[in-house]
């Protein structure tokens, strides 16, 4: 209640042009409650800025399901819409380099169900990776170290296992690399168990199959979108 009104007010009151409210991660199934303390956690999304109360009201890089002022969208020339994800960024990465403010409103919240099964997720956060890869070949100055590292690793995966077989050195740094990997999954799991109890059992596969999907698809979008550069 009040979503729209408080939505509008922050406008007003911080001079921005968009201000929206935090996401609550909810789900009825321990598979959504573990889907969503992951989208919630440093581990799984790198940036969760988004998916938790801010102390105050903060500016951000974007807000999910923001009110914007209607003359600086228009300005921008709105939303692109041939970017089939992650056009919220997109659109507010544009805002941001036109010199306008995003807040983030401690007040102003929304529930967001996660999606329910494995396979879901996975089609989810390929299809994120994907057109995340359309921002990334348009806007390249907003690209991120933490947006790299999932396609970086799939691509360096097939040489490092091609030299793990005839390096001891790389077999070692394979081991290693993997270890890693495993060690931040079951930290990220158990900070998340003490909040979501017996779902967190559900995290060692959801954490990868985020990370392996955004991948994934990261990596087929560069392929698609660094040949056919988007025009807009």
């Amino acid at each position: 209640p009040g979503y729209v009104r408080r939505s509008v007010e922050g406008n007003l009151e911080h001079d921005a042009e968009l201000a929206g409210g935090w996401v609550r991660a909810t789900g009825s199934t321990s598979f959504e409650r573990a889907a969503g303390a992951a989208l919630g956690s440093p581990f799984g999304m790198g940036n969760a800025a988004s998916w938790h109360a801010p102390d105050a009201v903060r500016e951000v890089a974007s807000v999910p399901c923001g009110s914007y002022r209607v003359e600086a969208l228009r300005a921008i020339g709105g939303f692109d819409e041939g970017q089939l994800a992650n056009q919220d960024y997109e659109a507010n990465y544009r805002l941001r380099q036109a010199g306008g403010r995003a807040v983030l409103l401690p007040d102003v919240w929304f529930e967001y169900v996660p999606r329910g099964s494995l396979v879901r997720l996975s089609r989810q956060f390929w299809r994120y990776g994907f057109y995340k890869a359309r921002t990334m070949v348009k806007h390249p100055a907003s690209i991120r170290p933490r947006h790299l590292v999932p396609a970086a690793a799939l691509l360096a995966a097939p040489a490092v296992v091609a030299a793990a077989a005839v390096s001891p050195a790389a077999r070692w740094a394979a081991g290693a690399a993997i270890a890693v990997y495993a060690g931040g999954v079951l930290a990220g799991t158990a900070l998340e168990a003490g909040r979501i109890g017996r779902a967190a059992a559900w995290l060692p596969l959801v954490f990868p199959a985020m990370h392996l999907s955004w991948g994934a698809g990261n990596v087929a979008g560069l392929a698609r979108f660094l040949v056919a550069r988007p025009s807009r």
